[in-house]
Parts: structure tokens; sequence; C-alpha cells
């Protein structure tokens, strides 16, 4: 907590949380917060100035209330959609320096969420703008919807199991190839044109 000098951290994989005023008043530019961490508590991030960019991992679930107050470089933040619960303010807001005692929300702050999630109602609920959550693709086994032959080339497509978008590849023209063993053997060619 109010350490001024701590612009860099990484997290151990054997936390869980993050606990309450952790990184309060830091001067941390940048946080990747991993996998492993479920909980970030109240005012962990709160009042570091410096924070442009903050990456929550999926198995995130809960965000505290003011977890990210008063960081008024951090723009924008993508809430993945392991994410249940978003408390008060928990980011977007500042404290208001001319007139004390208040809490002005960052019009500008945009938030990543996918629909029917805790970061979207968090966003709809303080009147953020926000933006559909870029997907992060899962793609299937590719399926062959059109053979490669020697004279024409062949198709296969595959799908990602979240968005459902399709990907689809050419596949090469197979290269003309003829084995013949110490038997004698009449070959008859015919190309069709």
């Amino acid at each position: 907590k109010s350490c001024k000098s701590l612009n860099k951290v990484t997290l151990s994989s054997a936390l869980t949380n993050i606990p309450k005023n952790c990184f309060y008043e830091c001067n941390l530019s940048q946080m990747i917060i991993p996998k492993n961490i479920k909980t970030i508590e109240e005012n962990a991030f709160a009042y570091n100035k410096k924070l442009t960019k903050v990456t929550l991992q999926n198995g995130l679930t809960s965000i505290k209330s003011k977890a990210y107050y008063h960081c008024v470089a951090l723009m924008d933040i993508k809430i993945p959609t392991s994410v249940k619960e978003i408390g008060d303010k928990a980011f977007g807001y500042i404290f208001d320096d001319v007139y004390y005692n208040t809490d002005i929300k960052n019009p500008k702050f945009l938030i990543y969420c996918d629909e029917n999630t805790a970061g979207r109602s968090y966003a709809i609920n303080n009147d953020f703008k926000n933006e559909k959550l870029p997907c992060t693709h899962s793609y299937g086994e590719w399926k062959i919807i059109k053979k490669a032959t020697v004279l024409q080339t062949g198709e296969r497509v595959r799908s990602c199991s979240i968005c459902k978008v399709k990907q689809t590849e050419k596949i090469a023209k197979l290269k003309p190839t003829i084995t013949v063993s110490k038997k004698k053997i009449t070959l008859k060619v015919i190309f069709l044109i």
C-alpha cells in the first residue's frame, strides 16, 4: 500500500485473490491478472494514476468495490465472461479534486464485454460505453467440403465453438504420381480438358 516506487509486479500462480488495498497508491502502469486469481478485493489497485492497461484473464469471478478507483489513465477494460460480480465504482470513476467528496464518472471510459454478463450489467447500470468483447476463437477440427484432385484445388472449413465464425482454407491440388513395380505394365493416360 502507498508504495510510490512500485511500478511493476508479477503475481504468483499460487495466489487466488488480490487483497484489499494491496496496490493502493502505487505507480503501476500495466497489470496482468493471471487466470488463477478469482477475486480482486476493494481498493486493490485504487489511485494508481499511471495505470493504462489491465489484462483480466478468464477465471476471475469477482471484482470488488473501487478495485480500480481513481486510475485516471485507465480508459478501457476487457471483462471476461467468467466475472460474475462487479462492485460499486470498481472502475471508470475518479475522485473529484475540486469538489471534494464527489465521485466523477469518466465519460470516455469503455468496457469490452459480452451480452448477458456482469461486465455488460455494470456498463449499463453505470452508463458506460461498451462494446462486444473480441472473440478469442476456439476452432474445432477441419472438415473437408471439397476434396482436392490432380486437376482442381479442394476446400476445408472449421468453426469457432464460441462465436460460430467460420474459417475456410484452400487445399492444394494433388501432385500426379505414378508408382511402377518391376512387372510389365501397360499405361494408358487420358486427360479430360
